[in-house]
């Protein structure tokens, strides 16, 4: 059985998502593999790394726009872990390609044998 969803309430669902990652990490001390995923897509990160004593979560994106060789430049960010929802709605993509990654993430989580799909996509210009 299929579950369709719109692009809100995809929206509303990973908010929870990411409160119920938030709590997970603070009690494992560690982020979740999901977590980390969510984290590496919305930014295009090369590493997330979790600092539980501090409640700081790094993340390493390289800016470079042309492909050097050797080692990239990672330009490295920090952002506390309680305020996970916020930096991460910033970075909330509406794309259909982005909407189903979010899907799956919300899917793995209600552990349902359904499939997600998103539906009523507005034309964006």
């Amino acid at each position: 059985m299929a579950t369709y969803l719109k692009e809100e309430e995809i929206k509303t669902l990973l908010d929870g998502l990411i409160d119920k990652y938030v709590e997970e990490s603070r009690i494992s001390g560690k982020l979740t593999p999901d977590f980390i995923e969510l984290i590496k897509h919305n930014f295009y990160a090369k590493y997330v790394h979790y600092d539980p004593a501090t409640q700081m979560v790094e993340i390493g994106i390289n800016e470079a726009k042309v492909r050097t060789p050797g080692y990239p430049d990672i330009k490295v960010y920090h952002y506390d872990l309680t305020d996970s929802r916020k930096w991460l709605d910033k970075k909330f993509q509406n794309t259909t390609f982005d909407l189903e990654f979010y899907a799956k993430l919300i899917g793995r989580d209600q552990d349902a044998d359904s499939e997600i799909i998103v539906i009523d996509r507005e034309n964006r210009k």
